[in-house]
């Protein structure tokens, strides 16, 4: 019953550890959605660069393609009543909403227009709303962005060397930290204008149809366009976030493993304990015809039984717990701004399966070496050849 016990725990751990780091994955993967598109064209060197109709033609002729939007993406000093932070611009067309993935949900105050009879508008994370002190119930919303021109000769003079613009906040957005500290969303003719860039786009990011593998339509648009783009998928993008997250589950898998494994040792003490009890019994088995080969195999079966049974006990009670992780809520996230109350939980088969491998490896290991040590030491209880 120790030994059982001992299985349970482990294999309970490891299912609900495991599915609380796929629930954390999806989790980010859900938020990094909103900004991040399926599919983004960049340029192979430099920060900008010009379409045609060639190229754009090139995007609408690609099956699974849904819709594209045109970016112009700098960072700029943005003012507001005297307050200033420096801020990424991303300069978007009409098709930008149709890109992303329901920015709308993620809406903290004020409206996702760009754009009110003409006149631009501007959307900020809610980060920068707080550094600046944006509030938009209040009459006066109008932000300064000061950039940088492009004209070298212009340096030479102080008082001309920045080409200022003004927009009305219109929006604030609160996703999650990394883009709600960072990105002011604004039409992309607005920034074209503050850049004097006014052919140039920095990307173009794609909406692909839920079907589509984006591997496949990286590969196509790669061709179609050369090497003077780079085409990016949403995992390349954000490569190194999606490295961490699973190096620090394998790594959460292997120590949660390793305890498995320690506790799997208590197999040993109950066969080597079972082996002494049973000398009699042993002896009579053989007597009746049994070889060395039948009594291991009966210790062995025995020790898999144990394991299998506290590792069965151990999933069920897992699996329940995230059941109701999952439709009640037992454990709440801390703090109470966190956008997500409880902690997100998600199963999936293959942890299953990999974790059952897992403990049948590791009882198989402990079970055949004290049986197999078992029989040879009690061999002088067995009287003739095996």
């Amino acid at each position: 019953m120790i030994t059982a016990f001992a299985m349970a725990v482990g294999a309970g751990a490891l299912i609900v550890v495991m599915s609380t780091f796929n629930g954390f994955e999806d989790l980010v993967k859900s938020l990094y959605k909103v900004f991040y598109t399926d599919i983004v064209i960049l340029p192979a060197e430099g920060k900008f660069f010009e379409t045609d109709g060639d190229f754009l033609q090139k995007l609408d002729s690609t099956q699974g393609i849904i819709s594209y939007s045109q970016v112009l993406e700098e960072n700029v000093l943005a003012e507001y009543q005297g307050r200033q932070s420096i801020v990424t611009m991303k300069g978007v067309d009409d098709n930008y909403y149709k890109v992303v993935d329901d920015l709308d949900n993620y809406l903290y105050n004020g409206s996702l227009d760009l754009k009110y009879e003409g006149a631009p508008l501007a959307v900020l994370g809610s980060g920068i709303a707080y550094r600046l002190g944006v509030n938009l119930m209040m009459p006066n919303t109008v932000l300064t962005f000061y950039m940088p021109r492009s004209d070298k000769s212009a340096l030479n003079d102080v008082a001309n060397a920045f080409k200022s613009d003004q927009i009305y906040a219109h929006g604030i957005f609160a996703v999650q930290q990394d883009f709600d500290d960072k990105y002011i969303l604004v039409p992309i003719d607005f920034a074209k204008n503050l850049m004097e860039m006014p052919s140039k786009i920095s990307s173009i990011e794609i909406k692909l149809e839920k079907n589509v593998a984006p591997e496949k339509i990286q590969t196509l648009l790669q061709k179609k366009l050369g090497s003077k783009f780079t085409v990016q998928t949403r995992y390349e993008q954000n490569a190194t976030l999606y490295k961490v997250m699973k190096t620090e589950k394998w790594a959460v898998f292997a120590i949660l493993s390793f305890i498995v494994l320690i506790a799997a040792f208590n197999i040993i003490g109950s066969l080597s304990m079972l082996v002494i009890e049973k000398k009699q019994d042993i002896a009579t088995l053989r007597a009746l015809g049994a070889d060395k080969n039948t009594i291991q195999n009966i210790f062995l079966i025995e020790g898999l039984l144990i394991s299998f049974l506290g590792a069965f006990i151990g999933l069920a009670l897992g699996t329940i717990f995230c059941l109701l992780q999952i439709h009640i809520g037992l454990i709440k996230m801390p703090g109470s701004s966190f956008m997500v109350q409880y902690y997100p939980v998600k199963m999936q088969l293959e942890d299953f399966v990999l974790i059952a491998f897992i403990i049948i490896t590791i009882s198989i290991i402990m079970a055949w070496l004290p049986a197999r040590r078992a029989v040879q030491q009690l061999s002088h209880l067995i009287p003739g050849k095996a």
